[in-house]
């Protein structure tokens, strides 16, 4: 008797066996992979129309609630440097959040205030606690110091005499405002006096006289300095049209136009300031 089983010994490795009976298999096999690949199909199929579905209502809400995105119906990608739908996308953006929160970032081109935009309203006593321009610029300050060397005796005395009349007056109008803001009973008075102020400085200023600079044949230096003179009169032209606003038995103004007058204050300072340095430049190198 042999010690040996009679039935043939198989051996399997990782990638084959050599049992026979794994050629009774049959096609079973073949169809489990076929039925996981095709549920594979289905599931991949069915994902992908979700997600179409998904995108296609969340673009409807967008345009229905005027919601914003970044599709451009051009094709192009609005981010092209020479695109400019994103500007006009990014400010339609900004104006309709100014009418939202009541709010406008400082920052903004020619904008003194963080409250410029349509749509929102403020008290006569709200409105003197901004911080308007008169409050804290006059001309002076934006004349830098340097601008006075070797600038001939007549355009020193007379940049001089016109900053600090403008800087008087201006702190003559500042008290007055802040006097209207702190006493309720007299605030209309007050806002009046402050506008006879206006008046009282653009007449002044307009009685004053350019100097003849001596060696400037060109008349370039007195046209500057006229100029300036005609900036720092439309400052205090300006500054009366916005008191002017202040000066109303109605509840409530509207501060964009607040905003707008006090920006043609900023602006007519600065050009005031800018113009003076440049005649007492062009009266030193004449």
């Amino acid at each position: 008797m042999s010690d040996k089983s009679d039935k043939k010994e198989s051996f399997e490795t990782a990638s084959a066996t050599t049992d026979s009976d794994n050629s009774k298999s049959g096609p079973f096999a073949y169809i489990v992979t076929g039925i996981a690949v095709a549920l594979i199909l289905i599931v991949a199929a069915v994902s992908s129309s979700c997600a179409s579905l998904f995108a296609a209502g969340i673009a409807s809400q967008e345009k229905a609630s005027g919601g914003y995105t970044l599709n451009d119906p051009t094709g192009e990608f609005p981010f092209d440097g020479e695109n400019s739908d994103l500007d006009k996308l990014l400010e339609q953006y900004y104006d309709e959040m100014e009418d939202l929160t009541g709010t406008q970032g400082t920052g903004t081109t020619g904008t003194n205030s963080p409250n410029n935009q349509s749509g929102s309203y403020a008290t006569v006593a709200e409105a003197l606690g901004f911080d308007l321009t008169v409050y804290g610029t006059t001309i002076d300050d934006m004349v830098s110091a340097s601008a006075y060397a070797g600038v001939p005796a007549e355009v020193h005395d007379f940049v001089r005499a016109l900053v600090n009349k403008d800087e008087d007056y201006t702190k003559q109008v500042t008290d007055t405002l802040y006097a209207a803001l702190n006493d309720e009973g007299a605030r209309a008075a007050k806002v009046k006096e402050a506008i006879e102020l206006c008046k009282k400085a653009s007449q002044e200023f307009s009685g004053m006289t350019v100097p003849e600079v001596k060696g400037a044949t060109d008349g370039n230096v007195k046209d500057v300095l006229g100029d300036a003179l005609s900036s720092t009169m439309d400052r205090w032209n300006s500054l009366e049209r916005e008191l002017a606003l202040l000066d109303t038995t109605e509840d409530k103004i509207q501060t964009k136009k607040l905003w707008n007058l006090d920006d043609d204050v900023l602006e007519a300072t600065e050009d005031a300031a800018d113009l003076l340095e440049e005649g007492m430049e062009a009266s030193a190198h004449r």
